[in-house]
């Protein structure tokens, strides 16, 4: 394992600080981002955590990786709809 992986290991396994309980308990509407190739915040956690928080959206993007233009473009149209929603 490289110094980066482990390091990247190590962010990963670290946790939000929070306890589910905690982010349970939010009760504002919450937009929650996630794509399938981040490795220190994975997919599955992402969705976890917008399956926590009751008010939560959970949208996927592309991966920057696999086209920096779409991830940008996705991440765009989310926030704005979500920002839209809230108006």
């Amino acid at each position: 394992m490289t110094e980066t992986q482990a390091l990247l290991a190590a962010i990963a396994s670290d946790g939000p600080g929070v306890s589910r309980d905690d982010i349970a308990g939010l009760e504002c509407r919450s937009l929650v981002v996630g794509h399938a190739r981040d490795a220190i915040h994975p997919l599955t956690i992402a969705q976890e955590i917008a399956n926590l928080i009751p008010r939560a959206q959970f949208v996927e993007i592309t991966p920057k990786a696999d086209g920096a233009a779409k991830y940008r473009k996705e991440l765009r149209e989310a926030l704005r709809l979500f920002m839209t929603e809230i108006e």
